[in-house]
């Protein structure tokens, strides 16, 4: 596997290898592609610093610019400043593999030039000689020949610093009017300066002992420098061509095409006295396809395609081994063989908590595409401490902090567009969190030009985006369900990333918004600050950010149905129930409390309870209002309505039981019922959801956590990745032909008992025995409803029936909904 080593030390300079690093380097192909390209340069010069220079000035020398081209932070300067390493190395034979002429050569460099010093009085040719001298100076006291004869040619060196210098001022110097034979002297030094850098060059090699050596010229970055890019070109194709020099280039080629496109343009709108200063000059299409076409042969001159090396593709890089340098060592060995791909969402973890996964065919957007960007996000991690250290009581909440400015800023800034941005902004100014599911909404809405309940053939679309909607009624699940019905009908990668940051912003808001309801120590500072405020009824309408993020139900059913139809328009996901079958239920509850078979009603009750979403209406026109409700739909119910049940909101009010069961006390058997199940929970009898959680906490060890934070733990939702996995899962099912709603159910929550999905978390080192392996997020508790509703619970389905079946309101809508929105 290749590696990928990354220098933690100082900021954004290139790493640069050695020799031994080659084998395993990210950059191992194109290493092996420049020493081709350098050895048939060299063979393509034998023999030409023998010519006669009259002879040799007459024909172009061999192209000796070979082109390191890859995107901003791609690793272009580190691998063309590690092939100069390895090349001047005394044993740069190791990386020739029979590659003669290059091996057989002696390489000296320079300090890389910098275009950041290019102005209208430095150019390259200026900078060349400049470093050139510097290096001269810095070496002047060292032995430059190992045959001592470097004083015989410092003489010679120095005259002909002082000839080129001559040269540079006579073509860049003076500005002022010339004679006629001032200007044959200019004329006459532009034509001998490329003849006398070849000397210089040839003087500085052997003064330096390395006699017909070859002599790297290292330009980075050319392509940013747009006002003398062009400029820059020119003087390295006039004056550097040379068989003694071979020049490696860093950029981007495309855009450098950009320049000379906008060069020539210039130049065309002068030539055909257009009017430069207009805003937007007049170049027809044509005229713009002529002027990129020649961009385009120029830059086939210049860069020949057979001497551009490019970089790794992100997905290598992905791939590739990451080692870690810092305070002059190595460390932060990962497991053997681990992916940069898989290194990054587990320290991501590891550090804040936060959830990230890749998909079989596509990498998470949180993992950087290119190296820069990748050695930031390191730098910022490793730096933290794990979230939770052994031996430390309080978690490293500000690591969660750290994460997030990253992923707020850093993050948005590199991978969305300006118009993605905004919204983005849009979605963080958000003050009050009731409001971020409308919000949200709207922002979607926007994208899709409030045409996405036409597109998608569901007029549901347009109830749930509605602007009339009350925030607080508008429930994670329907931001969910809009999410993922604008990734059907919207393609390309800025809107992916966009509904990126949107999921991972909720998975962010809903771990921070799980510590304040788990963490005891964060419960007791909110009650404390709780005594020192005014309360006022209307700042109070939502318990806690938790609660107003889920806003009542973790699905929207109406827009992603998790399970099939019984029949046509026969939904068992959603529907309106009778408030009077629910007292009747427990009526019947209460008269046979005592009976054998009582648990299966007094569970069935429970689970029907938990099962409720808000009041409803069997009028079709009413069912989709209770967004508008100025009320807290999922909070309280009345005895002037129906109800509706919902699987989606099954799923919410698992993570606040006690509150969800209070609902039912206005129901006229409700508070006898509910006191009733109390008691016998104190004696130790397990009705539904005390022996669901009872059972599924026996294997919970972590005995500093309460019972209520370790179940919180289990039926929480804190991240929209797994919220989303779990719902394909389900309903990627297959279910039996023929089932009624009471089997349907029954296969439903055994899919859901039966989804799993591994974290980065290992288990205690306390669990001695056992092999070390990441925990599992599961909903294994689902099976307790799975159970209730097997199949050989006749006189149960019985029940069901009289409370679900008999109320059953066909979808008005159903015949407009195209059936791929709900059971694709």
């Amino acid at each position: 596997m290749k590696k990928i080593k990354f220098d933690l030390n100082g900021d954004n300079r290139p790493y640069i290898e050695d020799l031994e690093d080659a084998k395993d380097s990210m950059f191992r192909n194109q290493y092996e592609q420049c020493v081709l390209l350098v050895d048939a340069y060299l063979k393509g010069v034998k023999g030409m610093r023998e010519t006669p220079d009259a002879l040799r000035n007459s024909v172009d020398n061999n192209n000796n610019i070979i082109v390191f081209d890859g995107e901003r932070g791609s690793g272009k300067t580190s691998c063309m400043l590690s092939m100069a390493n390895m090349l001047t190395s005394p044993y740069h034979h190791k990386i020739c593999n029979g590659s003669r002429y290059t091996a057989e050569a002696d390489f000296l460099t320079i300090p890389m030039i910098d275009p950041s010093f290019f102005d209208e009085e430095h150019n390259v040719l200026s900078l060349f000689i400049a470093r050139l001298y510097s290096v001269f100076l810095e070496n002047e006291d060292a032995d430059c020949a190992d045959d001592g004869k470097g004083n015989l040619y410092r003489n010679d060196l120095m005259k002909m610093f002082v000839k080129v210098q001559q040269n540079l001022q006579s073509m860049f110097g003076d500005k002022k009017a010339k004679d006629g034979m001032e200007y044959l002297v200019d004329m006459a030094a532009s034509v001998e300066i490329k003849e006398n850098i070849k000397k210089l060059v040839d003087l500085y090699l052997n003064y330096c002992g390395i006699y017909g050596g070859v002599l790297l010229l290292l330009i980075d970055d050319i392509d940013i420098d747009s006002a003398h890019a062009y400029e820059m070109c020119e003087q390295l194709r006039k004056y550097f061509m040379q068989p003694n020099i071979i020049t490696f280039m860093s950029m981007k080629i495309d855009q450098l095409s950009g320049i000379i496109q906008r060069k020539y343009t210039e130049e065309y709108i002068l030539t055909n006295d257009r009017n430069p200063y207009r805003r937007y000059p007049r170049v027809t299409l044509d005229e713009r396809e002529e002027i990129a076409e020649r961009a385009e042969r120029y830059l086939a001159k210049l860069l020949p395609a057979h001497q551009r090396i490019y970089m790794p593709s992100p997905s290598e890089y992905m791939d590739a081994e990451p080692a870690f340098y810092d305070k002059e060592k190595w460390g932060y060995h990962l497991s053997e063989g681990i992916r940069i791909k898989q290194v990054i969402p587990e320290l991501i973890f590891q550090k804040t908590r936060f959830l990230f996964y890749n998909s079989a065919k596509r990498v998470s957007y949180i993992v950087p595409r290119n190296l820069r960007d990748m050695r930031q996000l390191f730098k910022l991690l490793l730096q933290m401490k794990d979230y939770a250290e052994s031996g430390e009581a309080t978690p490293h909440y500000y690591n969660k902090e750290m994460f997030r400015q990253y992923f707020y800023n850093d993050w948005c800034d590199i991978n969305l567009t300006e118009e993605y941005k905004d919204y983005a902004d849009r979605v963080k100014r958000v003050q009050n969190v009731e409001e971020l599911n409308y919000e949200v909404l709207q922002i979607l809405d926007e994208i899709n030009e409030s045409n996405l309940g036409n597109r998608v053939g569901n007029p549901y679309v347009d109830s749930v985006m509605s602007p009339q909607n009350t925030p607080f009624n508008i429930s994670v699940g329907d931001v969910l369900a809009i999410i993922r019905l604008t990734q059907r009908t919207k393609v390309g990668e800025d809107i992916r990333k966009f509904l990126f940051f949107l999921k991972a912003f909720y998975s962010i808001q809903l771990y921070c918004a799980y510590d304040t309801i788990s963490s005891s120590s964060e419960k007791d500072k909110e009650q404390e600050r709780a005594n020192l405020l005014i309360q006022k009824p209307e700042h109070d309408v939502v318990r806690n950010e938790y609660e107003a993020i889920v806003g009542g139900s973790v699905y929207c059913t109406d827009l992603d149905e998790p399970i099939p139809q019984e029949t046509p328009g026969n939904r068992i996901s959603h529907r309106i129930i009778s408030l009077d079958k629910i007292d009747k239920l427990f009526a019947s509850c209460l008269d046979n409390w005592q009976q054998a078979e009582s648990d299966k009603l007094v569970s069935l009750a429970e689970f029907l309870m938990l099962s409720i979403y808000y009041d409803g209406s069997k009028d079709p026109s009413m069912q989709m209002s209770f967004r508008i409700s100025p009320d807290l739909c999922y909070d309280e119910l009345t005895l002037h309505s129906d109800l509706c049940f919902d699987l989606g909101a099954l799923f919410f009010n698992l993570c606040r039981v006690e509150r969800c069961f209070n609902r039912f006390q206005i129901l006229p058997h409700g508070r006898a019922f509910l006191d009733k199940l109390k008691a016998d929970r104190a004696e130790g009898r397990d009705p539904l959801f005390n022996e669901m959680k009872r059972i599924t906490l026996a294997n919970r060890k972590k005995e500093w956590k309460s019972e209520e934070e370790k179940w919180l733990s289990f039926c929480c939702f804190r991240n929209m990745e797994i919220m989303e996995d779990l719902l394909d899962t389900v309903r990627a099912k297959e279910y039996d032909e023929g089932l009624d709603s009471y089997g349907l159910l029954h296969a439903f929550f055994d899919a859901v008992a039966s989804y799993s999905i591994k974290s980065y978390d290992r288990y205690d080192d306390d669990r001695t025995g056992e092999e070390d392996k990441p925990y599992t997020i599961h909903f294994e508790f689902f099976k307790y409803f799975a159970k209730l509703f097997a199949p050989e619970n006749t006189s149960l389905k019985e029940e069901f029936g009289a409370v679900i079946e008999e109320t059953f309101i066909e979808n008005p809508f159903e015949n407009e909904i195209d059936d791929s929105i709900g059971n694709s």
